[in-house]
């Protein structure tokens, strides 16, 4: 987690529960990767506009059908904007994306790691920080909380809930 603070960037993180965006919308339901990836690059676009950087190349982690979630967003941004309340025209992104193996590919890795201590620490009990486990998850997520955009969360669409990865969040966070 160090390595990826030392590299100067900026982490944007942004997920839906699977289950119950199936539950809510039923058969029309988007993927829920596709869906996460959109809203992400939502919000890396609007980041990338406000900061006056023209492009962005997105190096994703390999899936099954890189094509699919490639032309889903090549089809937003030919209509001028995404599906949802937060709409974008994805201008800043470059396409198409570098599709990587992320065991091949270290800062893959990396941020596969990070996001894995993102999630498990936004759903520890505050209340009980008993585990030595559980509070080295929160000590390893404070690493990466002084990079993490404001605009990170994981939504849960079922009971209208979101889990925003803030400082706050977390006993003893040094600013």
């Amino acid at each position: 987690m160090n390595e990826i603070t030392a590299s100067g960037g900026v982490l944007f993180v942004r997920g839906v529960h699977g289950r119950q965006l199936k539950r809510r919308y039923g058969e029309h339901a988007h993927d829920p990767h596709s869906l996460a990836l959109q809203y992400c690059l939502e919000r890396v676009n609007f980041y990338a506009e406000s900061e006056g950087i023209r492009n962005i190349q997105i190096v994703a982690d390999k899936v099954s059908d890189p094509a699919a979630h490639e032309g889903m967003l090549k089809r937003y941004k030919l209509l001028g904007s995404t599906e949802g309340y937060v709409g974008s025209d994805l201008a800043h992104i470059d396409f198409p994306f570098r599709w990587e193996d992320s065991r091949k590919y270290f800062g893959l890795q990396a941020i596969d790691t990070a996001l894995f201590i993102l999630n498990r620490a936004v759903r520890l009990n505050r209340d009980d920080m008993s585990s030595k486990g559980d509070r080295e998850v929160l000590k390893t997520a404070q690493i990466l909380l002084p990079h993490l955009h404001r605009s990170s969360g994981i939504s849960y669409l079922q009971n209208r809930k979101s889990y925003y990865l803030m400082p706050e969040l977390y006993p003893g966070y040094q600013k």
